[in-house]
């Protein structure tokens, strides 16, 4: 039997080790907007735009969605946030697809999603947390607006891109990513990884920092002074944050200049003694694409876009 050379491509591909499965590996195209990263996901049979929130260490499920999924009330949980907390009640969904990837008998928490922001014209169906990530290499481009969501174990150098300019370890809060940032020269703290955190439109680079890092920064900068005030929502409340300009912010070796840090409160998760800040999508998209490497726990960085 003759071979077209596409079939024989194919044939190829299932044999060589390490070749992706479809089981194993999934392209999504993805939605952004608002800095926030929407991917289509079937729950129990049925499609909806989930949140991709590495910032969440519990996926969930919007309320009425669940409803009509006749999906089990199981026990009540808190849910912290940036602004407060939020009581919530958790439930079993049988089986979630991303693409051609299934996860089975996942806990998440029920939320009503109805005000959460989501593509126009679109409705909120869930949130994947980190909870569900950190079980693949994600690939984000979001300059082609698409994510590869794959279990085969891909490292950074294997990525999709020969350009890589960082390959930053990881350790995890909370079940939140958490990496190494020097604000300023001198600065050292650490910020979570959270592409659950929305912005306005802007060519600007921002971060959010702690009180403590705020304080260290004038310690050593006396000089700095806030900018101008934000009005910022999250689970719980409403706040009033300042915002300072620095001259440079470090994320491994590369060097981002005049971003802006927002001082979150101490309120909620920030009230905390262990907290961090975070960085977002709105300075991970000059670095696209980007891998966040659950299995290997790497956050890998192309090289910056002007």
């Amino acid at each position: 039997m003759q071979m077209t050379p596409a079939l024989v491509i194919v044939i190829l591909q299932l044999l060589l080790p390490g070749a992706p499965r479809a089981s194993r590996w999934a392209q999504v195209n993805v939605e952004y907007e608002q800095h926030l990263l929407f991917v289509p996901v079937t729950v129990n049979g049925e499609v909806g735009i989930f949140l991709l929130d590495t910032g969440a260490n519990t996926s969930a499920i919007d309320s009425s969605l669940a409803g009509r999924l006749r999906l089990r009330r199981l026990n009540s949980a808190t849910i912290e946030g940036s602004t407060g907390t939020a009581d919530a009640d958790n439930t079993v969904i049988d089986r979630l697809m991303i693409g051609t990837i299934k996860v089975e008998n996942l806990k998440v928490t029920m939320l009503d999603l109805a005000r959460s922001l989501a593509p126009a014209g679109e409705k909120l169906a869930g949130i994947l947390g980190y909870d569900v990530l950190n079980r693949f290499s994600v690939t984000i481009d979001y300059r082609l607006k698409r994510a590869i969501f794959s279990s085969e174990g891909m490292e950074c150098a294997s990525g999709p891109t020969i350009y890589i300019k960082e390959d930053l370890p990881f350790r995890l809060d909370n079940g939140i990513p958490r990496v190494p940032i020097v604000l300023q020269q001198n600065v050292l703290t650490e910020m979570r990884v959270d592409t659950g955190a929305s912005l306005f439109e802007t060519r600007d680079v921002y971060i959010n920092v702690t009180e403590p890092d705020w304080a260290a920064l004038q310690s050593r900068y006396p000089a700095l002074t806030p900018t101008r005030y934000l009005s910022a929502s999250g689970t719980g409340a409403q706040v009033r944050v300042p915002v300072v300009q620095l001259e440079t912010l470090r994320i491994g070796e590369a060097v981002i200049p005049h971003p802006f840090i927002i001082i979150q409160p101490q309120v909620g998760y920030f009230a905390r003694s262990e907290a961090v800040g975070f960085i977002s999508n709105n300075l991970l998209e000059r670095f696209s694409p980007v891998v966040i490497d659950g299995l290997h726990r790497r956050l890998c960085l192309s090289s910056p876009t002007e």
